[in-house]
């Protein structure tokens, strides 16, 4: 890790890595999944070292975070993110839930600003914290 927590990490060949994925304490249960997608720089970061010069620097295409993290949850990332003048795709990173349709309709009234929705594991793959 650098002197502000954040590692950067590419999938398949360094020089293949084409867009940036941002990934705010995405636990690592989930990166079987992560894995499998293609030209994507990762850069991993903690929600509360998250700064206007980090968005600035790294200029992610996408950002993952915990649809519930400690002492976080998705609105909080989504709330500092547009602070910080961050528009683009913010996905919130899941487990199975009992009705997905209701939980996005939730984040997308209140997440106004981004391009929000759910990334929900499979179950070998679900989030442990």
């Amino acid at each position: 890790m650098t002197d502000d927590d954040t590692k950067i990490t590419a999938s398949g060949p360094p020089d293949s890595a084409d867009k940036r994925l941002l990934m705010i304490e995405v636990a690592p249960s989930a990166m079987a999944t992560m894995k499998k997608i293609n030209n994507y720089a990762f850069i991993f970061t903690r929600f509360a070292t998250l700064d206007a010069s980090t968005i600035a620097r790294i200029m992610p295409d996408i950002v993952l975070a915990p649809l519930l993290g400690k002492g976080f949850d998705i609105m909080d990332v989504a709330a500092h993110l547009v602070s910080l003048g961050y528009s683009g795709p913010l996905r919130a990173v899941t487990g199975k839930l009992p009705n997905p349709a209701a939980v996005l309709a939730e984040l997308r009234a209140n997440c106004v600003g981004l391009e929000i929705d759910l990334l929900i594991l499979p179950e070998d793959d679900q989030v442990k914290g």
